[in-house]
């Protein structure tokens, strides 16, 4: 899973929030890139950066060896994207696209003059762990619902999970998101 850090969530540590406001900085000398609904984004692109997503809605997937795509999140806007995994430091290759689910900027910043700039290396550490925490939350609380819960009671998991982006987002991509297919989806939503 690509790791998101949501800048909503970190505004509310005024200690984070110091690092927002360098990042800011960081913003108004980045490029920044517009992306068309519709545009699949190849993270290897851009491995050696660090992505703040500003605007639009995202589908981050992977895809198997017989073609078919999995949807893994939707990444809402005011997030920072790691393109590499990372854990403790430790690096990964991606092996995940993203595709735009409606127009959106993307700021590209160098992911190693950013992390050398900042001095306070415990801040950042925290970033990264309660970044690691929460993605790890996530996928724990995902399985379980994939596991246990029916479909009507995976597609309830998931309005509580993204309410303020439903609208967005094709049924395909829910339905690949919850474990089932749009077929199945649209019988079980007839249910509520």
């Amino acid at each position: 899973m690509i790791k998101v850090i949501n800048i909503n969530t970190l505004k509310q540590d005024y200690k984070v929030y110091k690092l927002t406001d360098l990042f800011f900085d960081f913003l108004r000398k980045s490029e920044h890139i517009y992306f068309d609904k519709g545009t699949i984004i190849d993270l290897k692109k851009y491995s050696s950066n660090l992505i703040f997503f500003s605007k639009g809605i995202l589908r981050e997937y992977t895809i198997d060896e017989s073609g078919n795509d999995f949807t893994i999140q939707f990444i809402n806007s005011k997030a920072f994207i790691l393109p590499k995994a990372m854990s403790y430091n430790i690096y990964f290759d991606s092996v995940k696209y993203l595709e735009v689910l409606q127009n959106s900027t993307l700021f590209v910043i160098d992911k190693e003059s950013f992390f050398n700039s900042i001095n306070d290396s415990y801040l950042i550490q925290e970033i990264i762990t309660r970044s690691f925490f929460e993605q790890m939350y996530f996928s724990n609380e995902r399985i379980k619902i994939l596991l246990k819960k029916t479909i009507e009671q995976r597609y309830i998991s998931f309005l509580s999970m993204y309410s303020d982006i439903i609208d967005y987002l094709p049924l395909s991509s829910i339905a690949s998101f919850i474990g089932t297919t749009p077929s199945s989806l649209s019988r079980a939503k007839k249910h509520f």
